[in-house]
């Protein structure tokens, strides 16, 4: 009867550790994927922060653009008006 609880004894701690085994590898599992997670949420922070950026410079030329146009049309104004003036000078010689 000895023999046979040493078994029953052996095989129980077999069953331990094949179940401390399994335990071991989901517990690596878990933190593979908080660590993924983590990384993925650092990426989308990262976007986020990307697009925030290109968002304002965009804005800044949309700015710069305007000023661009307003200074064109001035100088394209200033401009009409030496070429009226030359093409009245150019006629009175």
């Amino acid at each position: 009867m000895c023999v046979l609880v040493t078994k029953i004894e052996l095989q129980k701690l077999s069953n331990m550790n094949i179940a401390n085994a399994r335990l071991h590898a989901a517990l690596e599992r878990l933190e593979k994927a908080l660590v993924d997670k983590s990384k993925a949420l650092s990426d989308t922070n990262s976007d986020i922060k990307l697009s925030e950026a290109l968002e304002t410079e965009i804005n800044v030329l949309r700015r710069e653009n305007t000023r661009l146009k307003l200074l064109n049309e001035t100088v394209s104004k200033r401009l009409d008006g030496v070429i009226g003036q030359l093409k009245d000078f150019i006629e009175d010689v």
